[in-house]
């Protein structure tokens, strides 16, 4: 099977596919997801001994 492109892509559909493409590892939080991080990473990762300790979330 081959796939073949007879037009460039709109502005619209290459937005799109890079949503999709990079859903989950985006560094933009719409669901205050950061400010959860922000509390779980000061009150559980420590550093002892010369390593980190964090603990399960």
């Amino acid at each position: 099977m081959m796939n073949v492109i007879s037009a460039p892509p709109s502005t619209f559909e290459m937005e799109k596919f890079w949503k999709l493409e990079s859903m989950g590892i985006s560094s933009e939080s719409t669901d205050g997801t950061s400010g959860n991080l922000q509390e779980y990473m000061s009150n559980n990762i420590s550093f002892e001994d010369g390593r980190y300790v964090a603990k399960l979330p």
